[in-house]
């Protein structure tokens, strides 16, 4: 099997100054060897009380903050960006001061300074690895598969009609392995338009040596939230640029632009170690509207400093786990950690990808690889989510009002989890509720019927042809018309057919 790319697993360490402002003002640390997002000197994020101006706010920071202007704003909401002439690393204290006193004049809700972000990946150049003969069928039938019981759950619920954000580096749609329904709401908040690529640029914009490193992340993670839930809608968003980096900001525009799509679960295989409260809020308000974020933990092997959004209250933080139920070596844990899931891949004797116990994606140019990191154990467990999602259509209700959704979907997940403790000496309590089972997080709920299963009895077969053909025809609002023209035709004995499991 021919390598074409090559797992590195060296994190950049050095010395980095970092700031961070919320209500309580700006506490600025030297960290030696901490590998810890940088701060963006030039950028503020900021939330308007009601009823206030963001010209009185540019007003009173403009003599501290030269070229000050107002960038842009998260839609719907009084969240803006604002850019600035820095000179040097770091704003001056001044302005750190001048942006506190509005927040405890009641003038901001809050405000910080900007950081970056990117995916687990990204930060410790794991890349992407592939041989020639690897295809479908291997993507298909890789070992997390039977591990989490997916033959099984998807006799119950396949994720119809649940709509999972794919916060990330976009989505080739076109991918072989990925026929999944993708939502018309997909955008591109690095490039703008419509988010239906997973782009290459052909350049090494962060000067690692690496070029493009990050390109196909998003495609790869779509392709396991799929494979869990094939039925689910992806909603691709797009955040990261193709070397896997972020920031702040723009990770808050996209969880925004994830809840005005209409997302039930939200994908977000990015972190940054900033303890925001931008992204807090956003989590929030995410977790109010009944949304599922599901966030990666990191691959730092560390328990601090935590990555974000996974630490946050509103979130699920997950942990990457091998075909043996330990915590891969790379994993970052902690007591905030909700799940953990399979996340690695080996290697052969000659150093070749072992398909056989690795977890398997597509990758650009339609080929199918191996990739190990938090994010896509994060996959696995957003496509579970998908599933026990879809198994209730009727939340929210009286008895699972929005805000308690979230938890009651994460609930089920973490009751039917294979506890792993045992296997993890050391880790106790800090790797989640135990490994996904998604088998046995979907038999908690009830089965999902196919709409072509006329007679519910859990299989498309020859009862439900004859009910089909015995309405042929002019047959407003019958079950025959699946596709709801109201008439039983060609395209609802194609659908039937499509769904044939007897």
């Amino acid at each position: 099997m021919n390598v074409l790319r090559s797992i590195l697993e060296s994190s950049r360490v050095g010395l980095l100054l970092t700031a961070c402002l919320g209500i309580g003002g700006l506490d600025a640390q030297l960290l030696a060897g901490d590998d810890r997002d940088p701060l963006i000197p030039d950028q503020i994020v900021l939330q308007l009380a009601p009823d206030r101006s963001l010209d009185s706010v540019l007003a009173t920071l403009a003599p501290f903050a030269p070229g000050l202007e107002a960038v842009e704003q998260v839609p719907g909401r009084p969240i803006h960006l604002l850019r600035f002439d820095v000179e040097g690393d770091e704003p001056s204290p001044e302005l750190e001061q001048a942006l506190q006193q509005l927040v405890v004049a009641g003038v901001l809700v809050w405000g910080e300074f900007g950081y970056e972000a990117q995916t687990g990946e990204g930060r410790t150049d794991s890349l992407w690895v592939t041989g020639l003969s690897l295809g479908p069928a291997d993507y298909r039938g890789q070992f997390a598969g039977e591990l989490l019981g997916l033959d099984a759950a998807h006799g119950m619920a396949r994720g119809a009609g649940v709509v999972v954000a794919i916060v990330d580096s976009g989505l080739d749609a076109t991918h072989p392995v990925i026929d999944a329904p993708i939502s018309a709401a997909a955008i591109d908040l690095v490039d703008g338009g419509v988010a239906i690529t997973d782009p290459a640029d052909g350049v090494d914009n962060d000067g690692d040596g690496l070029v493009d490193e990050m390109a196909g992340h998003g495609t790869f993670v779509a392709s396991l939230v799929h494979l869990v839930a094939p039925e689910a809608t992806l909603l691709p968003i797009r955040i990261l640029d193709t070397e896997g980096r972020t920031s702040v900001y723009l990770m808050v525009k996209g969880i925004a632009a994830a809840i005005d799509a209409g997302a039930d679960i939200i994908n977000m295989s990015v972190g940054t170690t900033y303890d925001s409260v931008a992204i807090e809020y956003l989590v929030d308000e995410a977790e109010a509207a009944g949304i599922v974020l599901i966030a990666s933990i990191g691959n730092l092997d560390r328990e601090e400093p935590k990555e974000h959004p996974a630490a946050d209250g509103g979130a699920y933080g997950v942990v990457a786990t091998d075909p043996l139920d330990h915590r891969a070596a790379f994993s970052n844990f902690g007591d905030f950690a909700a799940l953990a899931a399979p996340g690695t891949i080996a290697f052969g004797g000659k150093g070749e990808l072992d398909p056989i116990s690795s977890v398997l994606g597509a990758v650009p140019g339609g080929g199918v690889g191996g990739w190990s990191g938090t994010s896509f154990s994060t996959a696995f467990v957003a496509g579970a989510a998908a599933l026990v999602r879809g198994q209730h259509p009727e939340w929210p209700d009286a008895e699972t009002p929005a805000g308690d959704l979230a938890d009651e979907v994460m609930d089920r997940l973490r009751a039917s989890a294979v506890p792993i403790d045992a296997n993890n000496p050391g880790y106790e309590e800090l790797l989640g509720a135990g490994r996904l089972d998604v088998a046995a997080a979907v038999a908690l709920g009830p089965p999902v019927l196919d709409p072509a299963d006329f007679d519910g009895d859990g299989v498309v077969g020859g009862a439900d042809l004859a009910f089909l053909l015995s309405h042929w025809g002019s047959c407003a609002g019958c079950p025959a018309d699946l596709d709801g023209d109201a008439f039983v035709g060609g395209s609802d004995l194609a659908g039937l057919l499509a769904a044939w499991t007897n």
